[in-house]
């Protein structure tokens, strides 16, 4: 469910939407429904692009449980510690630098895996993934990209087949048990309260370390509405978007 919201939830799903509304509205008869539909263009437009309602429901209570950035001081440095960091997607390029092969957010968060690393001298990044309807694994990919950024190759591991966060928690579980080793957990600040969710799940309690805020969000929920808040923002499509993946992952959650 979330994976195909993330492949048709973007602007072009919100301007076709807004385009079949205005075809309706032009060849309907009935000035009643005609002006039905009109009104609902109007207020379709301008709650997706002139309210900062999206604001709202791409700031998720939970985020004020874990801040925004891992605290690495208060962790034990003498013991060690499974630096998972959760796949996205990359590119099928094969010409190019592993490194180069991963996503923009995917990059991201092994960017803080490898700062993480760095700081945990008995640590071992794990990365995770493989698209859907992709032939390789991006976890491997980002495995070998570990490798090019100077990340020994024996403190580097990877779960290849593992398609959604559900199934990327359950794999871990399998794999090497639920209390062998803390986990700290790289992802999205936005999809690691669902993420930490799946993990539990499977018994596993992982530290959470946010790679990456929503976008043009600080974390914080939005205490007083200004009159510039109601104001034309294109980036507001983007927290839309990011909020109905989010909602639709956390039902999953609940009804899995």
């Amino acid at each position: 469910m979330v994976i195909l919201l993330k492949q048709f939830i973007d602007a072009r799903f919100h301007l076709a939407f807004l385009v079949c509304l205005l075809i309706i509205l032009i060849f309907l008869k009935k000035e009643r429904y005609a002006k039905i539909n009109g009104l609902v263009l109007l207020s379709y437009a301008f709650i997706i692009y002139f309210t900062p309602m999206a604001d709202f429901l791409s700031k998720q209570p939970s985020h004020n449980n874990y801040p925004p950035s891992i605290q690495l001081d208060s962790l034990d440095k003498a013991i060690p510690y499974h630096i998972l960091v959760l796949g996205t997607d990359a590119s099928e390029d094969t010409l190019i630098p592993s490194s180069q092969r991963l996503d923009f957010n995917f990059q991201i968060r092994l960017i803080e895996g490898i700062r993480i690393f760095h700081a945990l001298p008995k640590s071992t990044i794990i990365t995770t993934g493989r698209y859907p309807g992709k032939s390789f694994s991006h976890g491997e990919i980002a495995a070998k990209a570990l490798q090019e950024l100077g990340v020994p190759e024996n403190r580097i591991a990877y779960i290849k087949t593992a398609e959604t966060t559900a199934q990327e928690a359950a794999q871990y579980a399998k794999i090497y048990g639920a209390d062998s080793t803390k986990v700290i957990l790289v992802s999205d600040y936005s999809h690691l309260p669902r993420a930490s969710e799946w993990f539990q799940k499977n018994q596993i309690y992982p530290i959470l370390a946010p790679a990456q805020s929503p976008p043009n969000s600080t974390g914080h929920a939005v205490t007083e509405l200004k009159l510039s808040d109601f104001t034309w923002k294109w980036e507001r499509l983007q927290k839309w978007n990011l909020a109905l993946v989010q909602f639709a992952g956390t039902v999953q959650v609940y009804l899995f």
